[in-house]
């Protein structure tokens, strides 16, 4: 995760504000709060500012997730990986989730 995360701040540090490279790294569904505290790290922000800008980055997706989550799994019924969606859809609904 350190590379990854190395590798953007090198990218984008000194053409994209601080902040913007934080938010958009705690997005990421592999690095989240990880990584982006990782980058903040990287680029000498405060703690305070870097947690909070992390935290709504990473808060931002979930409503989008929740209202396209169908759609999502319909589309994705449709391709090569159907049956590691119907998998997972058996198993949400196996503990309790609404198909």
């Amino acid at each position: 995760m350190d590379g990854i995360v190395e590798m953007i701040v090198k990218k984008f540090g000194g053409s994209v504000a601080k902040e913007i490279i934080v938010f958009v790294i705690s997005m990421i569904p592999v690095l989240e709060l990880r990584g982006s505290i990782l980058a903040a790290g990287f680029l000498k922000m405060e703690f305070l500012s870097t947690f909070i800008i992390a935290v709504l980055g990473n808060m931002l997706p979930i409503p989008f997730i929740l209202l396209f989550i169908d759609k999502i799994f319909e589309w994705l019924k449709k391709t090569k990986v159907k049956k590691a969606v119907e998998k997972l859809n058996k198993l949400t609904v196996k503990i309790g989730y609404p198909d």
